[in-house]
């Protein structure tokens, strides 16, 4: 199975293009455009996530994510973080705190679609190693059969 991915951004073109770059690749997609639905998606999810924040988004922050994430230790513990930004944002010390606790991977903008990829893929083996191998965490490869 592949890795399910949630994107958590406000901006639905972004969303779009990231959508199209993962399913294509393979991965399982769903959208957030806001903090509560973020938040609820998470505490629900029956999967672990690969949760894909953006840094700036117009209306809220994925930093918000992170910092709501590390009160609950299942959200931390649970889901591969991956937050997009530009090399010169910066965040506030119990953010940063935040980051280096749960082991967010920092993916600096403008990034290309190998970068994207490498980062969820990553974030997909580290969730399948936390899970003690349980989870077949990579995309399949182009013309590959899923197992019936």
């Amino acid at each position: 199975m592949p890795a399910h991915v949630l994107i958590a951004n406000d901006d639905e073109a972004s969303r779009r293009v990231l959508r199209t770059v993962l399913e294509r690749a393979g991965y399982s997609v769903e959208e957030a455009n806001n903090l509560e639905t973020t938040l609820a998606r998470l505490r629900a999810a029956t999967s672990p996530l690969v949760v894909l924040l953006d840094f700036s988004y117009a209306r809220w922050n994925g930093t918000a994510v992170i910092n709501a994430s590390s009160r609950n230790p299942l959200l931390a513990r649970r889901h591969a973080y991956i937050l997009m930004l530009l090399r010169d944002e910066t965040f506030p010390l119990m953010t940063a705190q935040n980051v280096a606790q749960m082991h967010v991977k920092l993916l600096a903008k403008p990034f290309n679609t190998d970068h994207l990829l490498a980062a969820v893929m990553a974030a997909a083996h580290k969730l399948d190693v936390q899970h003690g191998g349980t989870l077949i965490m990579t995309p399949p490869q182009v013309g590959e059969q899923s197992p019936k």
